[in-house]
């Protein structure tokens, strides 16, 4: 058996996280996965079954010292922030709603459901087969409307288009100052409190 040992403060922030660093050393290309890794007191220790090559050991040099270095840290951070944002986003979509017409009262569900069958209508509006009017149920089911026409159909489907879009700009404009952070109190900072 061959070990290779690094005092912690060999890596980027002189921590090591153990899981992570077992994917690092395997995406390395080294020539052969070390088997037993340990972290002790201040060291840490990797051991190979064979003798480490020049070029493994620059390899996992590299790999040592790039580990937890905070450029990793930070888009690890921005990845679960941008994953959390757009959980948010459908979440908001799904259980969303918007007011057709304007100033009415009468709102409609965002569902996914609801969004096909807005899509399935709009698509089929100037079929001759179409039966016009169209009832539309709103969101509590206790009224409905009537879209007597082509037009009123496109104004329905824009406005639940607006609607969708509108959560979906919010989000990305969210999105957009996680990705333009360049620390991670900067991405911290970004509060998602739609």
């Amino acid at each position: 058996m061959n070990i290779v040992e690094y005092p912690f403060s060999a890596t980027a922030n002189g921590e090591v996280d153990f899981s992570s660093l077992v994917k690092e050393l395997a995406q390395a290309g080294l020539s052969q996965r070390p088997f037993l890794m340990r972290g002790y007191t201040s060291a840490l220790r990797i051991g190979f079954a064979g003798v480490v090559s020049q070029q493994d050991r620059t390899l996992l040099d590299a790999v040592v010292a790039s580990h937890n270095q905070l450029s990793k840290l930070l888009d690890s951070l921005k990845e679960r922030r941008l994953r959390d944002i757009d959980i948010r986003t459908s979440e908001l979509i799904a259980t969303g709603s918007f007011e057709y017409p304007e100033a009415s009262g009468f709102i409609f569900s965002m569902t996914t459901t609801a969004q096909f069958n807005t899509l399935v209508m709009y698509t089929r509006r100037n079929d001759g087969n179409f039966i016009y009017p169209v009832v539309r149920s709103i969101k509590n089911n206790k009224s409905s409307i009537s879209l007597s026409d082509v037009s009123a159909v496109e104004a329905f489907y824009a406005a639940s288009e607006i609607a969708v879009r509108s959560v979906l700009d919010n989000g990305n404009i969210l999105k957009e100052q996680v990705n333009d952070a360049t620390t991670m109190e900067q991405v911290n900072a970004v509060v998602d409190n739609r």
